[in-house]
């Protein structure tokens, strides 16, 4: 998982036109590069992909933030209801600090 993650960064910065291996789905994407997401929308959206492929995502809550907000996690992977030992993960991780909003959002695009 972390080398294919890797091959899509390395794609995209070497210029190389990957558009032949996008799925359609994926060129029609809601996303909008124009703004960040406040959190209704960011919840929306996240709930809209785990709905979109429950066969790769699961969408839960780990707590509550101090203002009573879902603190969401997306797990994406081939089995999103398994735990499996000592098979190698990776975790990508916004909002750290609370008003870091950038890195929300690059997780988003990604």
């Amino acid at each position: 998982m972390a080398w294919g993650g890797l091959l899509v960064l390395a794609v995209l910065l070497s210029g190389v036109d990957a558009s032949p291996h996008i799925k359609k789905e994926m060129t029609e994407s809601p996303e909008r590069y124009d703004r960040y997401y406040h959190y209704e929308e960011l919840s929306e959206r996240l709930h809209s992909l785990a709905e979109a492929y429950p066969q790769q995502a699961r969408l839960l809550s780990i707590g509550k933030s101090v203002q009573g907000r879902e603190l969401w996690v997306l797990r994406i992977t081939a089995e999103p209801e398994a735990q499996i030992p000592d098979r190698p993960q990776i975790k990508y991780v916004g909002n750290m600090h609370g008003d870091e909003a950038v890195s929300r959002q690059v997780l988003v695009y990604l």
